[in-house]
């Protein structure tokens, strides 16, 4: 029963704040400030580990770390090096 109002609580305050700085934010920022709020609630919950968010931040490391981690890119047409190092740092 608590934790039920707790999760109610939590999304309409969420909802109530997103509608509130909406009306004074451009449209252009709308969508980036929708993304800031479902990644910090993906945060806080876990569903972004932190080195995925700092990878998203800051981009890849420029080399792979843990050479028995190097696999071999098998889309070379599609995806670049450098791509599939980001995916391979991503994924562990």
């Amino acid at each position: 029963m608590i934790e039920e109002k707790i999760v109610f609580l939590s999304e309409n305050i969420t909802k109530v704040v997103f509608l509130d700085i909406c009306r004074g934010v451009f449209n252009i920022h709308k969508k980036l400030f929708s993304f800031l709020i479902c990644t910090s609630i993906k945060r806080q919950t876990g569903e972004i580990a932190p080195h995925t968010w700092n990878i998203l931040l800051r981009g890849p490391a420029p080399t792979v770390k843990d050479p028995a981690r190097v696999l071999e890119n098998p889309a070379k047409g599609t995806i670049t090096d450098k791509q599939w190092n980001t995916l391979l740092d991503v994924s562990g």
